[in-house]
């Protein structure tokens, strides 16, 4: 399983859907995750980080103490990740 701190290892740049603006994974934000989520959108796989730092997506649906990312500059959050540019 891919760790976020997997992630700020790497030279990857990711773009923001929002603002386009780019960062690297170590300037992602991480806010609180809402716990009913699967509520809202039963089907879909939604991306958040475990509160032991895993990545996770798929059939789990985030708990307490788990977080979604953020864009560092517009504050969007990103359900689904942020798409790579190099």
């Amino acid at each position: 399983m891919v760790m976020m701190e997997d992630l700020y290892k790497e030279n990857t740049i990711y773009k923001c859907d929002k603002c386009n603006r780019t960062f690297k994974a170590k300037e992602i934000k991480l806010k609180d995750a809402a716990t009913n989520v699967n509520i809202l959108t039963p089907i879909c796989p939604l991306i958040f980080i475990s509160k032991e730092g895993k990545i996770m997506a798929g059939g789990s649906h985030a708990e307490e103490g788990d977080k979604v990312l953020v864009c560092p500059y517009c504050d969007e959050v990103h359900l689904y990740g942020f798409d790579a540019v190099k």
